[in-house]
């Protein structure tokens, strides 16, 4: 089913965790509608609203898997081997997941240089002088002059997020 804002609710089963960095990730095998496992890297590391975001999905999953949550939330962010640990313990949880369809691009050029790849991209143009690629991010405008280009690629990878993490009540189960 897909909502107004063009995410999906997919009901699955929490499958692994792993430490990531500054955060952890999670693994979810989908019961139906979606063949392959979902990965949902969540952010813990810095308490910023990303991270709030993160822990709320976290303690969702601990609280689905009945597994005991830190007094404090947010030292779930200073070990990500034992948050990941603690997933770990809820193998098995059925959760709902909202994911949305997303989608990347990337450019590969090739110049007298070598071959460069840049993610993240949001629009290539062409004229005389060579190409204009804006990126993600706000970051200015990169130009790739035509002396030095060979030839380039733009190629468009799409993949599902997890936006959220909900808990199914005992009413959705029925």
């Amino acid at each position: 089913m897909v909502d107004a804002a063009g995410t999906r609710k997919v009901e699955a089963i929490l499958v692994g965790a792993e430490p990531d960095a500054a955060g952890v990730r999670i693994h979810y095998a989908p019961l139906r509608g979606m063949s392959a496992e979902l990965e949902d890297r969540v952010s813990l590391g810095d308490r910023d609203l990303s991270s709030v975001h993160g822990v709320g999905r976290v303690l969702r999953v601990l609280r689905a898997g009945r597994v005991k949550v830190p007094a404090d939330p947010y030292t779930l962010g200073d070990d990500p081997e034992s948050t990941a640990s603690l997933l770990r313990q809820c193998r098995g949880t059925l959760v709902t997941l909202h994911v949305a369809r997303r989608f990347e691009r990337r450019l590969t050029v090739w110049t007298e240089e070598g071959v460069n790849r840049i993610d993240h991209v949001i629009d290539v143009s062409e004229d005389a002088a060579g190409l204009s690629v804006r990126r993600r991010g706000g970051s200015s405008m990169l130009r790739i002059p035509r002396t030095s280009l060979i030839r380039y690629s733009v190629s468009t990878r799409e993949y599902p997020e997890i936006i959220s993490v909900e808990v199914p009540t005992k009413a959705s189960l029925r």
